[in-house]
């Protein structure tokens, strides 16, 4: 069982500066989004997010190298579920966006997901 996540709790969090630094496919549509979260306290988090549809990931490297750094991210409620979109503004450039049915987002302490 899952729960899912607010919007007053996603709008709290910090997703500008954070480093990328996984992508999974769960089952037949889900996708985890694992990122380390920048602030006076970093932290890792993964975004569980069910039942992805229109998916696009473009992220042009160039000669950068390493992990990309977000420069903003916005989570819009919609009628159906979620509108996802990460934007990385240079570091690389690019952007993750794509609509899921439900978001939640989970702390991983000592590489396990806290509860």
């Amino acid at each position: 069982m899952h729960e899912s996540t607010s919007k007053e709790e996603l709008q709290k969090m910090a997703f500008g500066d954070a480093r990328l630094v996984g992508i999974a496919w769960s089952g037949d549509a889900d996708l985890q989004l694992s990122l380390c979260l920048a602030g006076q306290e970093p932290r890792t988090v993964h975004l569980f997010c069910r039942f992805v549809t229109q998916l696009q990931i473009t992220l042009s490297f160039g000669d950068l190298s390493g992990a990309p750094l977000t420069w903003d991210a916005t989570f819009d409620q919609t009628t159906s579920g979620w509108h996802v979109a990460f934007d990385f503004a240079g570091a690389p450039d690019g952007a993750i966006t794509f609509a899921c049915a439900d978001l939640e987002i989970s702390d991983v302490i000592d590489n396990k997901v806290a509860s």
